[in-house]
């Protein structure tokens, strides 16, 4: 609503201030520099990243911490979904990770070859775009049904259990597509 602004710092903190006042509002700590800061879509959440290997979500009004994503290394690029109930992180790690925003349960990776110095979402939600350091742009798609759907289209049979681990690593097997042939 443009009442407040979010500033990261090398003091390791993350600060809302009242716009009008320049009074701060909340402060946010980190163990590292803050490199990247967002507000949600609501404005009612900041996400930061650190050089401390985490982003964290905050309530903006009270700078009270909702959730915690490590990464192996610094946190250099954050953003909110569009709904707010993602975030997506880059990181010096060479990845970019989608987390849900209330629980940090990561729930996609993409890897660069080289670390991600920027991130966001399309403004549908449906992608992530990361560029890297290694002189790259990528444009993601981050959902699991969004993958097995395009996957559906260009298999000419169901994926084997090994190959539904290497794609979609945790979530629980089935048959990928009903209208295919069983995986060997």
């Amino acid at each position: 609503d443009g009442k407040w602004v979010v500033s990261g710092s090398k003091d390791g903190t993350a600060r809302v201030w009242a716009l009008s006042t320049g009074v701060a509002l909340a402060r946010m700590n980190h163990d590292g520099d803050v490199t990247a800061v967002a507000f949600s879509p609501d404005g009612k959440y900041v996400v930061s990243g650190s050089l401390d290997h985490t982003a964290r979500v905050w309530e903006a009004s009270t700078g009270i911490e909702v959730s915690h994503m490590p990464h192996d290394a610094g946190v250099t690029s954050v953003a909110f979904s569009p709904d707010g109930r993602y975030v997506v992180s880059g990181s010096v790690d060479d990845t970019a990770r989608v987390w849900e925003s209330s629980t940090g349960i990561e729930v996609a990776r993409m890897t660069h070859d080289s670390w991600v110095d920027s991130v966001a979402f399309s403004p549908d939600g449906k992608y992530v775009v990361s560029g890297g350091f290694d002189k790259t742009t990528w444009v993601w798609w981050w959902q699991a049904e969004d993958l097995i759907r395009l996957a559906c289209k260009r298999l000419p049979r169901n994926l084997t259990q090994a190959e539904w681990k290497q794609f979609l690593g945790d979530i629980p097997y089935r048959q990928t597509c009903p209208n295919l042939p069983p995986g060997e």
